[in-house]
Order: structure tokens, then sequence, then C-alpha cells
């Protein structure tokens, strides 16, 4: 557990070095959820501790990255949701619809580990949710073949409107404007 710890400082002080200017912003997932649950039912008396919240374990304020607790989400320009998410349904794009239902407007969520989307349309205008892919290893070793895709999603924004591209990554490798990034890479181990 630590070095996955020192892992992510490490990420983000990379993401830091790269992006000096850049709002960043850590969003809870289920994992972190569990272990602040977990401390005040099993050890309330250490929940206190700075060291323990993920803010410390992290090392956040030393990359000046903000903190946002599981499922509080952050609302873009007034319209877009984007929530760790804590739905899971059998096929890509299904908890899109879930979560939609769920919540309504548009948004997105990463829970899943896999691409996808559901859009819907009606008088008002269009809505949609999107699974947001993972970037995480495809094959730890505390599950055997999940269905997880890597991949990132692009959102851009206008003052009134939104638009979504999804990219997923295979062997190391996608296209984005035509073009394909990324490498072979070693495998590791």
């Amino acid at each position: 557990m630590q070095e996955d710890l020192n892992s992510t400082k490490r990420m983000h002080t990379r993401q830091r070095k790269i992006l000096p200017n850049a709002r960043i912003i850590e969003q809870d997932g289920n994992h972190e959820d569990r272990l602040r649950r977990y401390l005040w039912c099993k050890a309330p008396a250490l929940a206190s501790l700075d060291c323990l919240a993920i803010d410390g374990l992290y090392g956040l304020a030393d990359n000046e990255i903000e903190h946002v607790a599981y499922e509080e989400g952050i609302t873009i320009n007034g319209i877009f949701v984007v929530l760790h998410g804590d739905l899971i349904r059998p096929y890509s794009g299904y908890t899109a619809k879930g979560m939609y239902d769920k919540h309504g407007g548009c948004g997105m969520h990463g829970h899943t580990h896999r691409g996808g989307n559901h859009l819907r349309k009606d008088r008002s205008g269009v809505y949609g949710w999107w699974e947001n892919f993972c970037l995480c290893d495809l094959n730890p070793d505390w599950i055997r073949n999940p269905n997880w895709q890597q991949g990132f999603s692009l959102v851009h924004f206008t003052k009134d409107r939104f638009w979504v591209e999804q990219m997923q990554i295979i062997n190391r490798k996608f296209m984005y404007g035509g073009k394909m990034w990324g490498s072979g890479g070693k495998k590791r181990k």
C-alpha cells in the first residue's frame, strides 16, 4: 500500500511539473472512501490524524492540488458534472445510462474503468453521460479478467455547451486528430 501511495505522490509531482499553472483537482473514489469509512468505524481515534486523511496520504498540498470528497462532484460551467461514480452495470454504456437516470443532466464518471456513453434528446435539448475509461493496470493481482479498457476523454467547453471526445488506448497507442500517438514501449511485469 505504501508503494501505491508513493507512486501517486510521484504522479502528482510529475503532473505539477508538466502543468505548473493548471488547476488540478483530486476527486476521491470508492477506494479512498473505503479507507475513510474504515477509520471512522474501526479506528475513530486515528481518523482525525492529518497524515491519514487523503490530503496527507497523497501529499496534495505539496503540489497545490485541490481535494474533492467522494461523490461530492465537480460542476463545470453549470452544465456538466464530474463524479467518480457509484454504479456499475455489466456492459459499456449501461452504467452511463444508470448515472443519467440517477442524476439527470450531463456528466462523466470513471468508476467502471471502461468507455461508453448514453445520449438522450428531448424538447429541452441533448443530454448525455459518459463512462471515462481508466489508465490503470488492466491485469491487477486482485481481480481476474476485468472488463476494463484504458483510455481518456477530452471535454471541450464553450460558455453554454460542451463536446466530448473519447480516445481508447490499445497496446499503448491511441488515435487523435487522424494521427497515431503513443508507443509500444517496454512491457511491464
